[in-house]
């Protein structure tokens, strides 16, 4: 008799540590940072994009160069 009379306090507390614990978490913030944007903006960005097309620029007259021959 005594264990299932133990229970219901156990299990009150259980139920309520349960519910304080989903108010107390903190609601997680989520960014979203625009990668095209950033590139286009930032200094760094600017000289890798540049660095790139550069680089596209050799590849193209590198398989030019092949085709014609």
């Amino acid at each position: 008799m005594w264990r299932s009379s133990s229970k219901i306090p156990l299990l009150a507390l259980l139920f309520t540590f349960l519910v304080f614990a989903g108010f107390a978490q903190e609601s997680g913030k989520i960014g979203i940072v625009n990668s095209n944007e950033v590139i286009q903006k930032s200094t760094e960005g600017k000289a890798v994009m540049a660095q790139l097309q550069e680089k596209d620029k050799s590849n193209s007259s590198r398989i030019s160069t092949m085709d014609e021959n």
